[in-house]
């Protein structure tokens, strides 16, 4: 099993997107795949239609307390709750009442910290990949999102740039006190323009000045119609838009960061 955690300090980077779709390629690959969302804004929940009334009209099982991760995050519980299914893949999904949870993380210790990978890893024998959507923040609750990985991935827009990758470096340091064994996966460039320089130009820092800290996977294209509507659709888009060219790029990335896992998993052999 590879944990993976999609992280940038600043929003609107293509995380959730990225999250969902790269587990919905992996799922139709033959990998048992899970989702947690660990963003309290729940936009991966909500993007796969789990905030969605049942037929019968009860509530969402998406919306109780006791879906998410919060549970094992305050203590309240050891194992992580029973995740729901979404297009051949399991989600453990957010909600508003993971908001509380950085006032339980903050100022504990590392072993502390560390109680979302222990209950990660008892799921080793049920899941090959783990994609963990984390919040855009700095703060407890991420830093515990990352420990609990074994790659982390940062998707970098062009718009955005360069701005964060100098914080990623000292939120893989801080994260290794909890587990040491997190390395860094990937870029992956997000809503990238092939005819704007400064697009041009970030892609080619981070596939020479920074390919020190870890590889560039192949770029995912400025497509606005497709990455808006398909959240709107509440499906990944490899299945609202199965023959769009965006499909075959989000495999390229796949293919990305399934050489990542491999590396990965030869640096912990025994």
């Amino acid at each position: 099993m590879t944990v993976l955690a999609t992280y940038n300090q600043a929003g609107g980077s293509g995380k959730t997107s990225l999250t969902r779709d790269l587990g919905y390629a992996l799922a139709t690959r033959g990998h048992r795949v899970l989702l947690i969302d660990a963003d309290p804004q729940a936009s991966l929940t909500r993007w796969l239609g789990l905030f969605q009334t049942p037929e019968d009209g009860s509530v969402p099982t998406a919306l109780s307390v006791q879906a998410t991760i919060r549970q094992v995050l305050d203590e309240t519980a050891d194992t992580l709750p029973q995740p729901i299914p979404a297009f051949n893949m399991d989600v453990i999904p957010s909600n508003r009442h993971l908001k509380g949870a950085e006032l339980y993380l903050s100022g504990q210790l590392p072993e502390e910290q560390g109680r979302l990978r222990r209950a990660i890893q008892a799921l080793s024998d049920r899941y090959d990949y783990v994609l963990i959507d984390t919040p855009p923040a700095d703060n407890a609750l991420v830093l515990a999102c990352i420990a609990a990985s074994d790659l982390m991935i940062m998707p970098v827009t062009g718009s955005k740039g360069l701005d964060n990758i100098d914080n990623v470096s000292r939120v893989i340091r801080q994260a290794r006190a909890i587990n040491p064994g997190l390395n860094f996966g990937l870029f992956v460039v997000t809503g990238y323009n092939k005819n704007l320089l400064h697009d041009a130009e970030v892609y080619d820092a981070l596939t020479q000045v920074y390919a020190d800290l870890g590889p560039t996977a192949p770029p995912i294209a400025f497509r606005p119609g497709i990455y808006k509507d398909a959240p709107n659709a509440m499906q990944p888009v490899a299945v609202y838009r199965p023959k769009s060219p965006a499909v075959q790029e989000i495999d390229a990335v796949t293919d990305a960061v399934v050489h990542a896992a491999a590396r990965q998993a030869q640096l912990v052999a025994p």
